[in-house]
């Protein structure tokens, strides 16, 4: 159980050296190459692979640790409705309607476990289908003709 998060160079929103995931966006595939340093007919050379190897590391995922579970649960009493119901709690017991406060209380926490127990199970579910698949990647190498029928041409 592991929580993916976006590699580092992503969270900088660099793809490679200067040029920005925002800027990529809006240029033309021809010019993101270009920028990149890229033959889209070629490919990388096995030197320049290595070299953008040792300046940002691999292309993989980071996986950090999965949170705890106490910490999830805390974190379900952040949902605004359930914020809501707690403020009503307290507004019971400061005008001392207790029963008010006792009940509201006692159904904030059966919808909180629920909801956690909810979510502990699609995490579960979801868990056990990433180990049906293993991760791997598929290259396949198209001609750039290919790719500029699809990109290149005027509506």
């Amino acid at each position: 159980p592991h929580h993916i998060r976006h590699n580092i160079m992503m969270d900088r929103e660099f793809l490679f050296g200067e040029l920005k995931a925002s800027e990529a966006a809006l240029s033309s595939w021809l010019d993101v190459a270009k920028r990149l340093g890229s033959d889209c007919a070629k490919g990388l050379s096995d030197a320049d692979v290595q070299r953008r190897r040792k300046t940002w590391g691999y292309n993989e995922l980071q996986i950090s640790k999965e949170e705890p579970l106490w910490k999830k649960y805390i974190g379900q009493f952040n949902d605004p409705l359930i914020m809501l119901l707690l403020a009503s709690a307290f507004i019971s017991v400061c005008t001392k309607q207790f029963d008010d406060a006792f009940s509201i209380t006692v159904a904030i926490f059966i919808v909180v476990t629920v909801a956690f127990v909810q979510e502990y199970r699609s995490e579960q579910s979801l868990q056990a289908l990433s180990q049906l698949l293993p991760p791997r990647c598929h290259w396949s190498f198209l001609p750039v003709s290919w790719f500029q029928e699809m990109w290149c041409t005027s509506a």
